[in-house]
């Protein structure tokens, strides 16, 4: 529907979600009534929302149960990324990095991969179902 123009929002409490936020998602955390769309994640975490699986892999999630990378945190994923780039690059110059966190780096590179992999969502799957079937219609009073 997003990639058509249309709004869609997501009704989580779920961080994971971040990964879909652009221009026409957001994600809706309806306890706090708050809308969460790319400049909430850009201020909230500092990077951009089509980075959030790598900033998840770094970080980790413990909620998730993503491990992330020891040491790395939030504000050091957040780093790293805005400095370096995505994941690939970051674990390819982590021998540049200098300290435990470049060690940590390039000791849990897999780590970092897999947890990469736990926190992307598949976004290439069918539900079996015709978004046309979903549309509310106005039902006309005789």
């Amino acid at each position: 529907m997003a990639e058509r123009g249309g709004a869609v929002i997501i009704l989580s409490t779920d961080r994971i979600f971040f990964q879909l936020v652009s221009p026409n998602i957001v994600v809706r955390d309806h306890f706090n009534k708050r809308t969460m769309d790319a400049d909430y994640v850009r201020e909230k975490h500092g990077i951009l929302p089509g980075r959030y699986v790598d900033f998840m892999a770094l970080a980790g999630d413990s909620t998730s149960t993503i491990p992330g990378v020891p040491l790395v945190g939030p504000k050091g994923a957040a780093r790293l990324i805005n400095e370096i780039g995505a994941l690939e690059d970051i674990l390819t110059v982590a021998y540049t990095v200098p300290g435990k966190l470049g060690m940590m780096l390039h000791t849990h590179a897999d780590d970092a991969r897999l947890s990469q992999k736990l926190a992307r969502l598949d976004s290439n799957i069918s539900l079996g179902v015709n978004l046309k079937s979903l549309r509310y219609e106005k039902t006309q009073k005789p």
